[in-house]
């Protein structure tokens, strides 16, 4: 499964390098949530992967999906939508070199949406899915 841990350090490694994306979180692009909502601005962070396995023809195919959230700490929704905006434009149709030499098929972004939750931040995510050949 190092090429599901190769895809998301390449999801990672392109909002990071995202000019637009910069322009909203800066360099605040994080592996697992932030344990503390200080960070100093607006984030994005990784949250659920899943990965289907499937055989054909003598090789592995992954199924993969991945939730990307985007947090809003000035509670701003045009805000959080901005940062789930410039997601899914870097991401749909992407295909990411991966470190493992896997191949991904293009990137999809299959939905989003936004959580709106008192007691934090306000949140986006974007679900992506892609399939990855191992």
């Amino acid at each position: 499964m190092k090429c599901v841990t190769a895809f998301k350090a390449a999801v990672l490694a392109a909002l990071l390098a995202d000019a637009p994306t910069a322009a909203l979180v800066g360099v605040r692009v994080y592996d697992v949530r932030p344990r503390d909502d200080s960070v100093g601005g607006a984030w994005i962070y990784v949250g659920p992967i899943n990965a289907r396995r499937n055989e054909f023809d003598g090789g592995m195919l992954w199924a993969v999906t991945m939730r990307i959230y985007g947090a809003s700490v000035a509670l701003q929704r045009d805000e959080g939508w901005n940062i789930a905006d410039a997601i899914q434009k870097l991401l749909h149709g992407a295909q990411l070199t991966l470190s493992t030499g896997a191949q991904a098929v293009a990137i999809q972004v299959d939905q989003a949406g936004d959580i709106v939750d008192p007691l934090m931040p306000l949140m986006t995510f974007v679900d992506i899915s892609t399939e990855l050949h191992d």
